[in-house]
């Protein structure tokens, strides 16, 4: 199982939080948190994601038009890749471990992209990948990515990553995957973390601080061409 928040995006407006005699009901507290969280200006994630023998770590911060992400990915506690994504004023670098990984990525040689290996690289918005790479970055991602749909199960009140929490049991839209979403337990609601769940595989992805944090240009980088060596 990916991570759904790297790889999806849609926009979502805020909830009045002033209109709030509804948040008894699930979904409307469910609605009332997504919306404090789409106005918030930026957020920290960490996801840990496990099949039977990939495990995957993401780290995230996300602002409004800026972030910065780290992905390992580990095969029977082995190593297999690393990737690093910056995105600073629409402008999008990555930085990988693994050759092959960025030739499949970025559709070069081989034995070019071995010499590649450790360096960031600059992708323009013109590169066929862009909004893909660029789109777990954003604060709308995590917005959308908490959704869900069907009937929404509201539990009982308990401690969750150190702090009290609300838990919201129900389904991810258009799939078989079943999530809880752990909400802070304040007027103002905002997800503490949310657990993914389809079959054996499992994801569990942490929130906080919510705030943004400065991203930096990398100070060396290659500008990415179909013709770099």
């Amino acid at each position: 199982m990916t991570s759904r928040i790297f790889f999806t995006l849609r926009n979502q407006k805020a909830v009045d939080l002033k209109n709030t005699h509804m948040v008894n009901i699930p979904i409307a507290l469910l609605s009332v948190a997504l919306g404090h969280a789409s106005i918030m200006p930026g957020v920290h994630w960490e996801s840990f994601i496990h099949t039977q023998t990939i495990q995957e770590t993401i780290n995230t911060q996300a602002n409004k038009s800026s972030g910065e992400q780290s992905m390992v990915y580990t095969e029977n506690k082995v190593i297999i890749d690393k990737m690093y994504i910056r995105l600073v004023n629409n402008r999008a670098y990555i930085l990988n471990n693994n050759a092959t990984a960025l030739h499949n990525l970025l559709n070069l040689n081989l034995n070019i992209t071995r010499n590649l290996v450790n360096k960031w690289i600059y992708l323009p918005k013109s590169f066929h990948q862009y909004a893909q790479i660029v789109a777990g970055l954003s604060m709308a991602t995590v917005v959308n990515e908490l959704q869900m749909n069907g009937k929404v199960i509201k539990g009982k009140i308990a401690t969750y990553n150190h702090q009290k929490a609300i838990p919201l049991s129900g389904s991810v839209p258009g799939s078989s995957i079943k999530q809880t979403v752990y909400l802070t337990d304040v007027k103002a609601p905002l997800p503490i973390a949310v657990v993914d769940q389809e079959g054996t595989n499992r994801s569990v992805t942490y929130f906080g601080p919510w705030k943004a944090a400065k991203i930096y240009t990398p100070l060396h980088y290659l500008v990415y061409s179909s013709h770099l060596k």
